[in-house]
């Protein structure tokens, strides 16, 4: 679910953090909106098929944001609730990631993260319409890549179980 929701944002995020300012770090955010959509197609025949509740909650979330931008004329704002929109589709993929970690491919996210913290470099002004969207990366793909990595430590390890309702 994620990916296709990311897939729909990613477009609108570029474009919106463009006329936000951005330059330098827009490299990203252009370079996401065809590989997230490659791999969107691809979970139609690789990706889980079984629909939850949750799964729901965050489309709704981020369609939510989505119409919260169609309504705002401020790229600052827009970016603002296109990200919102963002940690909506993010929230299955990091559930996944705490739950069913062997299930996220740990080298690509682990890249990710580097790549984004690499992003945060290329910011050439620390205004938030400009650096808001680097930081935003690093730290959902961080939070996907902590739940990864607690896999291989034990005693890195966080009880999802109470939220499953077991």
């Amino acid at each position: 679910m994620s990916w296709w929701i990311w897939s729909a944002l990613s477009a609108l995020i570029a474009a919106s953090y463009y006329s936000a300012g951005a330059s330098n770090t827009l490299v990203v955010a252009l370079i996401d909106a065809p590989c997230i959509l490659i791999i969107a197609i691809l979970s139609i025949r690789y990706g889980e098929r079984k629909k939850n509740p949750f799964n729901g909650y965050c489309v709704a979330g981020a369609i939510m944001g989505i119409v919260m931008w169609a309504l705002s004329g401020s790229p600052s704002v827009t970016l603002s609730f296109l990200l919102f929109s963002d940690l909506m589709a993010a929230m299955p993929t990091i559930w996944n990631s705490y739950k069913r970690p062997g299930q996220e491919d740990i080298f690509a996210w682990s890249m990710t993260l580097a790549g984004n913290i690499l992003n945060l470099f290329a910011i050439e002004r620390w205004v938030f319409s400009i650096a808001v969207y680097p930081v935003f990366q690093c730290l959902i793909v961080g939070i996907i890549c902590v739940g990864l990595f607690r896999q291989f430590n034990p005693y890195f390890s966080i009880n999802t179980s109470r939220f499953s309702g077991a």
